[in-house]
């Protein structure tokens, strides 16, 4: 039971493996963070209330998206097991039920910030023009929350069987 220097090395073929299913997610999120710097840099150029409305926004908007990627993550780790122990039924009525779940999740909580999205952004400011901002911001965005949940769930699943390049093209054109 005692692990000598010996023991600890490489395998090359576990190696290899875990670059190609590690260099396009990391294109994924390297893609996604040159976009997010494209995007604050426009939003910059607007001036300080639409900085922190946009801001703001983000961060409401988190309370969409944190269980959208929750349940991507669960997809993915769900769908990998069964996928590994063969049993492809479990993988297709487990990637319909976290869609199914995803789909009621986010059409909830859309709704909830359409309407109501507004007073979240009290937990933030008092200034009113730039809840204004977010306001329109959250009103643009949350009929189209939807569209993130077949990134999420479908890209969970694909990741979950191995395939890590499609689910970078989908993430990435999300």
């Amino acid at each position: 039971a005692n692990i000598s220097l010996r023991d600890i090395r490489l395998d090359k073929s576990i190696s290899l493996r875990q670059i190609k299913l590690g260099i396009p997610v990391s294109l994924q999120f390297t893609i996604t963070s040159v976009g997010s710097m494209c995007l604050q840099s426009v939003v910059n150029s607007f001036g300080t209330n639409v900085i922190a409305g946009f801001t703001a926004a983000g961060r409401v908007e988190g309370l969409t998206n944190i269980p959208m990627s929750g349940l991507g993550v669960a997809t993915q780790t769900f769908v990998g097991q069964n996928y590994g122990a063969g049993k492809m039924d479990r993988v297709r009525k487990g990637m319909k039920t976290c869609l199914a779940m995803t789909f009621g999740t986010t059409v909830v909580l859309s709704f909830a910030l359409y309407c109501w999205g507004g007073y979240c952004y009290q937990l933030f400011t008092t200034d009113a023009a730039v809840m204004n901002i977010g306001v329109e911001i959250l009103k643009f965005l949350s009929p189209i929350y939807v569209t993130y949940i077949l990134i999420e769930i479908l890209s969970g699943t694909l990741r979950g069987v191995g395939d890590c390049w499609v689910p970078t093209v989908i993430s990435c054109l999300g």
